[in-house]
């Protein structure tokens, strides 16, 4: 009776480690928990996420952290997937998003908000302000003209759209573009991609 139970127990424990394993095999980076592993305190992994999303190799990520919590005693606390700062005092909030539905504009001003009153230390002047990019990968293309990036920035209609030049930068990016002669095409197809040997 004994072994018969424990033969059950094992039998069980087989059956649970392989559906995980399974489960496993079948993640994406646009699943959390294997984002949360691929950045989490990984340095030159998140350098090349966001110097490939903002075409630009010279940008030194020198801290990240995953699922960091913003406590907010006036309201609505927020939880961001990725946050990352660089050399120059820049800080880049890096949400990926399966459903392009729950990444609305307002959504990212909100996520902008939380993350700009981290930026200045008591009495320090406005004009120090380190710049700040809210980045949200939708798995698919949130504006729906078929573009990798959409770049959101501030500006003056009464001076022809002349840049509000204010250091705050939002960026869509669609995990459905697949250009794959181009760098962003190449990380979005990644980001998609359950199978490890056809990461590029």
């Amino acid at each position: 009776m004994a072994d018969e139970a424990l033969h059950r127990s094992t039998l069980q424990d087989q059956l649970d480690l392989q559906d995980k394993l399974q489960r496993i095999a079948k993640m994406r980076m646009f699943d959390d928990t294997l984002m949360n592993a691929v950045f989490d305190s990984r340095i030159s992994e998140t350098e090349v996420l966001i110097q490939i999303i903002l075409d630009r190799d010279d940008i030194k990520v020198t801290s990240t952290k995953t699922q960091e919590e913003f406590i907010n005693v006036y309201g609505r606390m927020v939880t961001l997937d990725i946050v990352a700062r660089d050399a120059d005092h820049k800080l880049y909030n890096i949400e990926v998003q399966r459903d392009k539905y729950k990444a609305p504009p307002q959504r990212a001003r909100f996520h902008a908000a939380v993350t700009d009153i981290t930026l200045l230390k008591d009495r320090q002047p406005f004009k120090e302000m380190p710049e700040r990019y809210t980045i949200f990968i939708t798995e698919e293309d949130k504006f729906g003209s078929g573009l990798p990036l959409y770049h959101v920035e501030n500006k003056i209609a009464e001076l022809n759209d002349a840049p509000f030049c204010d250091g705050g930068h939002i960026i869509y990016v669609n995990g459905g573009y697949r250009n794959l002669a181009t760098p962003i095409g190449q990380l979005m197809h990644d980001f998609a991609c359950a199978h490890r040997q056809k990461i590029f």
